[in-house]
């Protein structure tokens, strides 16, 4: 049996610490977005909500770009950046479109009032952030090459000014505040802007380029540093992260914290993989990992489309049934997604 799962999960050329990363990074999204989508809203606050917002904050979107930063200086020319990054993007808005599609049908049809379907389609999620990043380090590189401190500097001042960007007037367009949606945090709709987030696959990028060149040493030093600013700060940012405003739009300070974190959580991961990486439980989760952006699809179209149904109606029992049932159901549909793909390419590869 084990041999199977193996057969049909596991691949040993992968960077297996990266991929549990992301599989862990995504578990965390789907919950958080149950959370936000079915669970009552005076749950939010209470402990139960408060630790599906932390889970689903630090250990999950910044771990998943500061991961995607790391494998972004592999040796490709800008029109793959460009190639990548576009057609992220635009998946990214059709996956919005896809989402909610049930609630436009219900707009559509007027049964839904006083709401902009146009927020909802053009939301900053993290497929389209994800784009725009890929397209913006492409360019970057033309620039830069391999110097990380360049990277590095970059990201700092990124998260640096982000506190200072200011709000549009409010008498701009509404083309204009959609735009500079994806740029920093100037509409509710905002979640995953270049301003702070291109932060994270930056730092990621840098870290890449000083492994490459043997320039991080003293690895254990590193990781006691980052445990004592966790630790240090943990109070304040922790409620920094709980709070979707102060998450989505944060300044310098979380993104540092939130760096620490990754560094320490890397560390833990990192060890958990060398004890029990052939275990069943961490191949499915490698999984994961490996079709991140496949499970994130249909994890989001399952629960967007459903929450116009069980919005602010759902108990922790339920929670925890809807989780089981969406991860059941993304898994499956990802599982033979990839079939189909894999099929698809070695018929083109033979022709």
């Amino acid at each position: 049996m084990k041999e199977k799962i193996l057969s049909l999960f596991y691949n040993p050329e992968r960077n297996q610490t990266a991929d549990i990363l992301k599989g862990l990074a995504v578990l965390f999204m789907i919950q958080v977005h149950i959370t936000e989508n079915f669970l009552k809203l005076n749950l939010h606050e209470e402990t139960f909500g408060v630790v599906s917002f932390f889970l689903g904050g630090t250990p999950a979107a910044p771990v998943f770009m500061m991961v995607m930063g790391y494998f972004l200086s592999v040796k490709k020319n800008l029109d793959y950046y460009i190639e990548r990054g576009t057609i992220l993007f635009l998946g990214g808005i059709l996956l919005n479109i896809g989402l909610n599609f049930y609630y436009l049908i219900l707009y559509f049809q007027n049964q839904i009032i006083d709401e902009n379907p146009l927020q909802y389609i053009f939301g900053v999620d993290i497929l389209p952030f994800a784009g725009l990043s890929l397209i913006i380090i492409g360019l970057l590189k033309e620039v830069f090459n391999n110097k990380f401190y360049l990277y590095l500097v970059t990201a700092l001042l990124i998260a640096l000014i982000s506190d200072y960007l200011p709000m549009l007037p409010d008498n701009a367009s509404p083309w204009i505040q959609y735009i500079f949606s994806f740029v920093y945090g100037c509409s509710e709709w905002s979640y995953f802007p270049l301003f702070p987030w291109l932060f994270y696959p930056l730092v990621g990028f840098s870290f890449k380029l000083l492994s490459e060149k043997s320039l991080i040493k003293n690895v254990n030093q590193i990781i006691i540093v980052a445990l004592v600013i966790v630790l240090s700060f943990a109070y304040k940012s922790f409620h920094q992260v709980i709070v979707l405003k102060d998450y989505y739009h944060h300044g310098i300070m979380l993104a540092l914290w939130n760096s620490s974190f990754i560094i320490v959580w890397l560390f833990l991961i990192n060890k958990l993989e060398n004890y029990f990486g052939k275990t069943s439980l961490l191949i499915y989760i490698k999984w994961i990992g490996k079709n991140v952006t496949a499970i994130y699809v249909f994890q989001w179209l399952l629960i967007g489309n459903l929450a116009v149904l069980f919005y602010d109606s759902q108990n922790e029992l339920q929670f925890f049934i809807w989780f089981f049932i969406v991860l059941f159901l993304s898994s499956i549909f990802t599982f033979y997604y990839e079939k189909i793909r894999i099929k698809k390419l070695s018929v083109q590869t033979n022709e």
